[in-house]
């Protein structure tokens, strides 16, 4: 999944009037009628896309929760409220399956602390 926010170069909570600005100037610098590069009509498409992409609410909320900014696109809950708060950076990957052993260490230390000893005098 490309990242159209890399693509443009702008940043994840970067406003309508950001975005318009920055592809201005790049669709400037690899327009194909004046860009002498080589690839400059595929950087132009790429460029194009990710503005038509972030400029439309109900896809940019797609993209964004494809790449992980969101948790999910349909919810209406706090985080999906204000999705870019704290979001300037890349989304960083989250860890999963490595907090079970947190579980274990509790388990096996409540049975050590409660757990029936064999020493005991079990007459009742």
């Amino acid at each position: 999944m490309e990242n159209y926010y890399q693509t443009l170069g702008v940043r994840y909570d970067a406003t309508e009037e950001e975005i318009k600005t920055i592809y201005k100037q790049k669709a400037k610098l690899y327009h194909p009628d004046v860009s002498t590069m080589p690839n400059a009509s595929e950087i132009f498409k790429k460029i194009s896309n990710a503005k038509d992409i972030l400029l439309d609410p109900n896809k940019r909320l797609q993209h964004d929760y494809l790449i992980g900014l969101k948790v999910n696109p349909n919810a209406n809950n706090e985080y999906n409220n204000n999705p870019y708060e704290n979001h300037n950076q890349p989304p960083q990957q989250q860890e999963t399956g490595n907090n079970g052993w947190w579980v274990l260490l509790i388990i096996f230390i409540i049975a050590l602390l409660f757990g029936s000893s064999n020493n005991k005098d079990r007459r009742y």
